[in-house]
């Protein structure tokens, strides 16, 4: 193992990096940190983890910065991804969290999904065809360019008829709550 206990500058193996991030997108921080210790002797520790993690995060948050830069400030805009497909389901939404210890008080995370189509099985469940996800990390670039160059990897989006569903808030009793507004087609 790389990890120079108490040098906070020290490269993790690449392989560790790769199952921590992978293991914090299905369990709880707390579970994963608890994890590592137990298998790695305490060596990692769950602050240790939590820096990994944050390291792995910003460097997310940086490549989406310079692609948004590159295409909406250079100009220089890729060539779109090579699935060609006449429709394209997409939804967003946004998660409010409370921040501790920080200048704000709330963070908004959205994420966006882009499929196309789904499948059912025998079991009466169901699966989204070729399915990507995009989660938005940084308010300093807008949420839909930025997913529009995560999705543009994959899809020719310029070739794309876009539905999605119009949500609007409204009250039910005390609670204030989301209902489905409309289906959108974009062309």
């Amino acid at each position: 193992m790389s990890i120079t206990i108490g040098d906070p500058t020290s490269q993790p193996h690449q392989g560790l990096t790769s199952a921590l991030v992978d293991s914090a997108t299905k369990l709880s921080f707390r579970k994963v940190s608890k994890e590592v210790e137990k298998y790695t002797a305490g060596v990692i520790s769950a602050s240790t983890v939590h820096c990994l993690l944050s390291r792995v995060t910003q460097d997310a948050i940086c490549e989406d910065k310079n692609q948004h830069e590159s295409w909406y400030k250079d100009g220089c805009i890729p060539p779109p991804g090579e699935r060609n497909v006449s429709i394209l389901y997409m939804e967003a939404d946004g998660l409010w969290i409370r921040l501790q210890r920080e200048d704000k008080e709330h963070y908004e995370l959205k994420s966006a999904i882009a499929y196309e189509g789904w499948e059912r099985h025998e079991d009466d469940s169901y699966s989204l065809l070729n399915k990507k996800v995009y989660c938005h990390g940084d308010e300093s670039i807008p949420f839909w360019q930025s997913s529009g160059i995560h999705f543009d990897k994959y899809w020719d989006l310029g070739s794309v008829n876009l539905i999605g569903v119009r949500w609007r808030r409204c009250r039910l009793g005390s609670m204030q709550v989301k209902v489905r507004w409309d289906i959108v087609l974009v062309s």
